[in-house]
C-alpha cells in the first residue's frame, strides 16, 4: 500500500486562481491541459507534455470567439475536460459585448481545431435556465463514453450529458438529462451544493465529495448512487476526488475544520487519524489510507504544510496531477510504496 507521495512542481502558475486542468486521454494521453481566468479575457488553455515545458496551445479565447462568429476575441474558460475519445471539452464565456455569450466545444490536440458543439441559443434550450445562466458555475467532467456539464446556480441544478462517438461531424449537438435525480437509496443527492464536488469516476461513474453531507458517492449512468465513505470528521478543505482505479479514489485534504454530520443515517466519524494536510486513499472496501504531510516530499521551498488542492485530474493509476492555490503551483503527485 502507498506509504508516501513524491510532489513535483510542474509549473508556476498565479496562486487563489480559479484553474481548469485536464489529462489528455487516447490520442492525447499524458498532455496536461491547464487554464486560468484572466480578468481581461484574453484566456489561454497551456500544455505540458513531452517537452517537460509549457506551451500555448490554440485553444483561446480569440479562436473560440471567431468559431462563434464574434468579433471581439474576449471571455473566460469556465470548465475544461478531458473526454475518452482523446479531445479536450470546455465550457467559454465570452465578454466582449453587451451579453455574455457561451460556447460547449471541442479541441483536437492533433489538429489544433477548435470545434463549437453547443452555443448561446442551444445552451439555453437544453439548459432551461433562461437569464439564470449568467449565474451558474460550470463544472464539466469526462468518463469513457460521456461529457457531462453541470451548470449550477443558487435555486437550480442542470446535469446534462452528450456522447461524442455518437456526434454528428459538423453542426451543433443536443445535450440531455440522464436521468431525473441521483439518490443513494432514499437519500437524494444536491449536485448543485457550493459544497459539492463532481469529477470522474471508473468507467462512465461519476464521483461526488460532498462536505455538506459529509459522503463519497459514486454515481452510475442511471443516476443510481453508493455510498464510498462517510467524510464525517474529516477537514472541510477537500480537493476533488480522483478515481485512480475501479477500486481507489484519492482526495487531497488541507488542515481545517472536521466535517460535521448532517445526515441522520450518516454519524459516526470517519475511522483515520493522521496529520493534515494529507493524501486520503479511499478503498472500495471502506478502509481509508492516510499519507500524512510528512511522508509528503516536494521541492525545497515547497510549503507541504501549507498545501491547498483545488483541482486535480487523474494521470495514471498511482499519479494525480493537482493545482496548488496557496503556492501557485501547478504539481505531480506520485504515490509510492
Amino acid at each position: 500500500m502507498p506509504a508516501r507521495a513524491t510532489i513535483e512542481t510542474l509549473a508556476p502558475l498565479w496562486p487563489n486562481q480559479p484553474t481548469q486542468l485536464a489529462v489528455g486521454r487516447g490520442d492525447s494521453s499524458g498532455i496536461i491541459f491547464f487554464n486560468q481566468s484572466t480578468k481581461e479575457g484574453r484566456d489561454v488553455v497551456m500544455q505540458y507534455g513531452a517537452r517537460n515545458l509549457p506551451e500555448t496551445t490554440a485553444l483561446n479565447a480569440a479562436n473560440i470567439a471567431a468559431a462563434l462568429g464574434e468579433r471581439d476575441g474576449r471571455g473566460n474558460i469556465t470548465a475544461l475536460c478531458a473526454g475518452g475519445d482523446g479531445k479536450v471539452y470546455f465550457l467559454f464565456r465570452g465578454t466582449g459585448g453587451k451579453q455574455s455569450k457561451f460556447a460547449l466545444g471541442q479541441y483536437d490536440a492533433r489538429t489544433a481545431e477548435v470545434r463549437v458543439l453547443a452555443d448561446t441559443t442551444s445552451l439555453l434550450r437544453d439548459s432551461k435556465l433562461g437569464a439564470s445562466i449568467e449565474l451558474a458555475t460550470p463544472t464539466l467532467v469526462g468518463t469513457d463514453s460521456f461529457v457531462w456539464l453541470l451548470l449550477a446556480t443558487l435555486d437550480q441544478t442542470v446535469l446534462l450529458r452528450f456522447e461524442p462517438g455518437k456526434m454528428p461531424a459538423r453542426g451543433l449537438i443536443q445535450l440531455v438529462r440522464p436521468f431525473d435525480r441521483a439518490a443513494a437509496g432514499d437519500e437524494v443527492l444536491q449536485l448543485g451544493r457550493a459544497e459539492c464536488r463532481l469529477s470522474a469516476g471508473p468507467g462512465d461513474t461519476l464521483l461526488l465529495t460532498d462536505s455538506h453531507a459529509a459522503g463519497l458517492f459514486q454515481i452510475d449512468s442511471a443516476g443510481r448512487a453508493t455510498l464510498i465513505s462517510t467524510l464525517v470528521a474529516l477537514p472541510n478543505k477537500l480537493s476533488t476526488a480522483v478515481a485512480l482505479s475501479a477500486e481507489r479514489a484519492v482526495i487531497v485534504a488541507g488542515e481545517a475544520e472536521e466535517i460535521r454530520p448532517t445526515v441522520d443515517s450518516r454519524v459516526e466519524a470517519a475511522k483515520v487519524t493522521t496529520n493534515y494536510p494529507a493524501v486520503l486513499i479511499f478503498e472500495r472496501s471502506g478502509k481509508i489510507i492516510p499519507i500524512a504531510k510528512e511522508r509528503l516530499s516536494g521541492r525545497p521551498g515547497l510549503a507541504v504544510y501549507a498545501l491547498r488542492i483545488t483541482a486535480t485530474a487523474r494521470e495514471n493509476d498511482s499519479a494525480f496531477i493537482a493545482y496548488d492555490a496557496g503556492s501557485g503551483e501547478l504539481l505531480r503527485v506520485r504515490l509510492a510504496e
